[in-house]
This record gives C-alpha cells, sequence and structure tokens, in this order.
C-alpha cells in the first residue's frame, strides 16, 4: 500500500473520537508580525489526513468553526477564529503519488504530491535532490506552499502565472470530514478507478468548483495536499541596473507602457525578459524618483565553473543583513525625514555588478533583504490603458504629499512585477495579465497601516485588486466590484459551508 494509499483510505469513523488526537486550550498563536494574534478554545498540531479527518468530524459534532494556518505570513484577519486552529506545519512532507489513479495517457514526469505544511524551501530543496524545480516562485521561501498558493501568492514573468497556476489536483478535507479530490473538469485522475479504490471519498471534476477552491483563503474546508507541476532543474541569470541618480521613474515607465512601439534596439522588456521587475524609491532624491531594475533569465549555456563573485550575490551584505535591519528600522523611527536617502541606500545595496547566476530557486529568493521584518500591501492592475503606470504615479504623489504634511513615511521601496493570468476564480490575475504593485512597510514605522489604507482608498477608482494575504480592508461591495465571478464563487462557498464549519471574521468582514 502506497504513502497516499494508506492516509487516504478513511474508515468509518465512531462520534466517540475526542480525545484521540492532542491540542492545547487557548493556546495563543500569532502572525509574522504579530498584528494578527489568536487564542482559540483548541489548538491542534495534525500529523495525518486521519487526524485531520477527525479534527473536522469533531467541528461537525460539537458545532465548532475551523480555521487552518501555515507560516502566518497574512496580515488581516483571515487567520483568525474563536473555535478550533488547525497549525499544518507538521504535514510537511513529499507524498508518493498513486500513478494507478491516474489517466493512462498522463505523464507523471514532472507531478509532484505534497503536503499543505511544507514550506517553498523545503519544497525547493527536496525538488532540487531529484532535479527538479518550482516552475516559478515568490521571493520569499518561508511561506507553506498551499498558504501561498491559496491567496495567489506569484512571483515575476510576465508569461508566469501566480503560484496556484501549476496546481493539478486537491485533497481537501470539508465539513463533517469528508475528503474531497479538486481537480479541472479533464483532470488528471481516471474517476473509475478512483472511486473503486475510495467509495467513501468525493471526485469532484468541475471548472468552476477548482477554480473557486484553487483561491479560496482556506475558506471551503482545509487543503491536505496538492499534486503540483514542476519542470527540470535549471539555472538563472540575474542583472540588476540602476545606480545612484542614474534610472529614473519616468525613464523606466517608457519601458513598461502599453502604448510604446518596441524595436530591434529597444526590446520590449516585459516580454524578452523571464523575469522583469522594477524597484521604486516612492521619494524623490535629487530630483528623481531612482529605480532598480531586475532581469532574470535562463542562460543559453549550463553554467560550468563560475568566478566567485557571479556564484554568490554580496556575501558580506547577506552576512550582516540581521544586525543592518535592526539599524535601518532604529533609523526610520528617529529620523523619519531621512527616509529618501535611508531607502536610496537599501536599494543601491542590490546592485552587484558581478550579475548573479545559481540555480533558479536561491536567484528568486531575494536573500538578505528577506531578514527585514516587515509588512506590506500589494495591488494588481490592468495593464489596459496603462491603469499600472496611473497607479505607481499615484502612490508617489501620495507619498510625497504624506511626508510633507504629516511625516507620515514609506521605509521600502515600491515593487513593481508582471504576472500571467490565471483562471482562479478570485485570483487578482483572473481574466488577464496584470501588473502588480507591492508596498512594503517596515516593521514599527510609524503609522505604517494608516498609510496602506490611504494608498487602497486612493486606489480604489483604478480597479485595483488588494492582494488577500497582504494587508487590505476589503469588504463584500468591494469584492463584487473587483471580481466579476465572484457570484460562482459564493455559491461554491456557500455549498462547502452548509454548518458553517470555516465562516471567521474574514467571511464575516466579506459578508460572504
Amino acid at each position: 500500500m502506497s504513502m497516499l494509499n494508506a492516509m487516504e483510505s478513511i474508515p468509518e469513523v465512531s462520534h466517540k473520537i475526542e480525545g484521540t488526537i492532542p491540542y492545547s486550550i487557548r493556546k495563543s498563536w500569532e502572525n509574522c508580525v504579530g498584528n494578527q494574534i489568536v487564542k482559540p478554545l483548541r489548538y491542534y498540531e495534525p500529523r495525518t489526513l486521519v487526524q485531520l479527518h477527525k479534527i473536522l468530524h469533531l467541528a461537525y459534532i460539537k458545532n465548532c468553526r475551523v480555521k487552518a494556518v501555515g507560516s502566518g505570513h497574512s496580515f488581516t484577519n483571515i487567520t483568525q477564529t474563536n473555535d478550533f486552529l488547525i497549525d499544518c506545519k507538521r504535514m510537511n512532507k513529499p507524498i508518493e503519488l498513486e500513478r494507478r489513479l491516474l489517466k493512462e495517457y498522463v505523464d507523471v514526469t514532472y507531478l509532484e504530491q505534497v503536503e499543505n505544511g511544507i514550506t517553498i524551501k523545503n519544497l525547493n530543496e527536496y525538488l532540487d535532490s531529484r532535479n527538479k524545480a518550482l516552475i516559478n516562485m515568490g521571493s520569499y521561501d518561508a511561506q507553506t506552499i498551499v498558504g501561498a498558493a491559496c491567496t495567489s501568492t506569484h512571483g515575476s514573468g510576465f508569461g508566469l502565472g501566480p503560484i496556484a497556476s501549476s496546481i493539478k489536483s486537491i485533497v481537501l478535507v470539508g465539513e463533517k470530514g469528508q475528503i474531497y479530490r479538486i481537480e479541472p473538469q479533464n483532470g488528471i485522475t481516471d474517476p473509475e478507478k478512483y472511486r473503486e479504490q475510495y467509495p467513501n471519498n468525493n471526485l469532484i471534476q468541475d471548472d468552476d468548483c477548482f477554480n473557486a477552491v484553487l483561491i479560496s483563503m482556506g475558506c471551503m474546508g482545509v487543503i491536505y495536499s496538492v499534486i503540483l507541476e514542476v519542470r527540470s532543474s535549471y539555472y538563472l541569470e540575474e542583472e540588476r541596473l540602476g545606480k545612484l541618480n542614474e534610472v529614473d521613474w519616468k525613464d523606466v515607465k517608457k519601458l513598461i507602457c502599453e502604448e510604446v512601439v518596441f524595436s530591434e534596439t529597444e526590446p520590449n522588456y516585459l516580454e524578452s525578459n523571464r523575469h522583469f521587475e522594477v524597484y521604486i524609491n516612492p521619494y524623490k532624491v535629487n530630483g528623481k524618483n531612482n529605480c532598480l531594475i531586475t532581469r532574470r533569465n535562463i542562460p543559453q549555456q549550463i553554467p560550468g565553473h563560475l568566478p566567485l563573485g557571479k556564484r554568490s550575490r554580496k556575501w558580506f551584505l547577506e552576512l550582516i543583513a540581521k544586525p543592518l535591519e535592526f539599524i535601518f528600522r532604529w533609523w526610520f523611527i528617529a529620523f523619519p525625514e531621512h527616509a529618501p536617502t535611508l531607502i536610496q541606500i537599501a536599494m543601491n545595496q542590490l546592485i552587484d555588478k558581478d550579475g548573479y547566476t545559481h540555480k533558479s530557486y536561491y536567484v528568486l529568493n531575494l536573500g538578505a533583504a528577506n531578514f527585514i521584518k516587515g509588512y506590506a500591501a500589494e495591488f494588481a492592475l490592468s495593464l489596459r490603458g496603462d491603469k499600472h503606470i496611473t497607479t505607481i504615479d499615484t502612490i508617489l504623489d501620495l507619498a510625497e504629499k504624506k511626508r510633507q504634511l504629516g511625516k507620515l513615511c514609506h521605509s521600502s521601496p515600491l515593487g513593481v512585477r508582471f504576472v500571467a493570468k490565471s483562471d482562479g476564480l478570485l485570483s487578482m490575475f483572473n481574466r488577464e495579465a496584470k501588473c502588480t504593485i507591492e508596498v512594503p512597510i517596515l516593521l514599527d514605522t510609524q503609522a505604517g497601516f494608516e498609510t496602506l489604507n490611504r494608498i487602497e482608498d486612493e486606489l480604489k477608482p483604478l480597479g485595483a485588486r488588494p492582494h488577500w494575504g497582504q494587508w487590505n480592508h476589503l469588504n463584500n461591495e468591494r469584492i463584487q466590484e473587483l471580481y466579476p465571478s465572484f457570484d460562482k464563487w459564493k455559491e461554491i462557498f456557500n455549498r462547502m459551508n452548509q454548518y458553517k464549519t470555516f465562516h471567521n471574521l474574514f467571511t464575516e468582514s466579506c459578508e460572504l
């Protein structure tokens, strides 16, 4: 019997299951920056699908609500619950793929199944040991793969969708502990073989249901595992351009403007680079909003023996990242008027004259900058009519105005990336490719959340879709405006929540 077979085969369970799984009463859990604190009736750390099934079955019997959490990198009340909190950190292993359940024509060479709590870092290491890699990832690898996917987290790449785009199949535990395998209509699983193997479980192969659960913020059940499409291991070559006062936002926006006509000597930066992103100083230094352009591409030849300078980013900066982070945070708090210069100094430290070439997951990871403690808001904007340009200009104007009037300051550069469209009904990239603008704020920055709220309010007329896992104050009316498929998503949400097991403060504030 395979690993998955043993896990997914669930026997009938007696109602007398209380006490069979360890739990803590009123244990405090908080997210990575401490702005969301949960003290549930019961805190669970299940290790298996069987235990997860029993917890959800008990929640139904006791009429309790359930919320699952991962690495805690969401900053909204999406993690809140008063009843059962399930910490998924111990469900963190690869799972043997049951090939006999898949359709005969399915090529399993680049399919991998993993539990929900495995971090992107550990998943990268596992895939690398098998000479494989994620197709794309973000700049941070401490998140769990499922937590990142279910909030439509992304990396950079005009031709690359969010992480959820790699998911081909989902195993989800729903109300009463019912187990579902959810896939698109033409999914990889053979219905007859699956139902013969697991007669008590539900196989759903439906595009709408799959695309609703795919980006569901944990509101339709607890995803136990996913089957991901990956690829062979590959290298990336990183190049960063933008010394002090050499690259201005006024020039950069011409490169990413929809209406610009490119020639052989003036390439389309979005389409000609596998990864293209821009950091922008929100404040003018010597009359310019200075920018740092990052391009990452697969090298034409597999690198052999590279010079030391190309095999690593600035090693000294990586070494002193933690103490440097403390100094920068203290300086921003004590002297907010120095924000423009401090941000420019930080951006210049990212420039690497030698470039950086390594395996993909090393290059895509931001490295030392991930030691910086903070939170962020992020907005996805349509490229049509150059709304992304207008949005960035709006944020820059607002930043300067608030700094002059009330010393409200940004403490990090803006991050601009480009992402392909997604089929997820509530993906920020649903129906079209988008530009994302991330606004990071260092922890303890004065009125940081207030700054993010002001920006979100200013961007409403532009149709900006806030990132589900980042800071936002979305409500039902706003979601209706932003997502044409919301009614369809809501219908499936209500179907999966007949007993309101997965309702919480987030679903209530969004009036779901």
